[in-house]
């Protein structure tokens, strides 16, 4: 891990937000240590999609058709799910 990198993950878990970045292919490459305590998950298993086994089954439909839209779109976005 590079300097920046480093620097990034120090300031990310600080951060009072759940957070993650993704790379251009959608698959999820960092989640910050909110996220990892609130969902109760290592990063290695929310990792690519592995985040979508921390959404309710009911809501994954609705949460990867908005996640995928929104994305190419490269719009901001936010969703709630249980």
């Amino acid at each position: 891990m590079n300097e920046s990198e480093n620097q990034f993950r120090t300031i990310a878990d600080a951060l009072p937000h759940m957070l993650w970045t993704t790379g251009p292919d959608k698959r999820c490459t960092f989640f910050n240590k909110r996220w990892l305590r609130f969902t109760g998950h290592t990063l290695e298993n929310q990792l690519a999609l592995g985040w979508i086994g921390s959404v309710h089954s009911s809501d994954v439909p609705r949460c990867t058709t908005d996640y995928g839209a929104l994305f190419d779109l490269r719009q901001e976005f936010q969703f709630e799910c249980r």
